[in-house]
């Protein structure tokens, strides 16, 4: 079987890593990807997507901690601007 599965350090060729779990050459489980923008998501993975409990990081210094569904915030989370704005309570595809 020739496809990533469990932990390991993959590297694209524009300069995105992702660190942990793979299942059948997709992020699946615990495992942290750093943007070369300078993003960063750690958290849980299914199928190449965001989902699950995890902490978004942007480069501007704003974040998002809570629940994530297909990439997008879903469920409870927090989001906090580098500036000090904050909001804490549900969010529904993204939204």
């Amino acid at each position: 079987n020739d496809k990533m599965y469990g932990d390991g350090t993959y590297t694209w060729a524009n300069g995105n890593t992702y660190n942990g779990e793979w299942k059948d050459d997709k992020m699946h489980g615990k495992g942290k990807m750093e943007a070369a923008n300078g993003d960063s998501y750690e958290g849980e993975h299914e199928n190449d997507k965001m989902y699950g409990d995890g902490t978004y990081t942007w480069a501007n210094g704003n974040t998002y901690n809570g629940e994530w569904k297909d990439d997008e915030r879903h469920g409870r989370g927090k989001w906090k601007s580098a500036n000090g704005d904050s909001y804490e309570g549900e969010y529904e595809n993204g939204k």
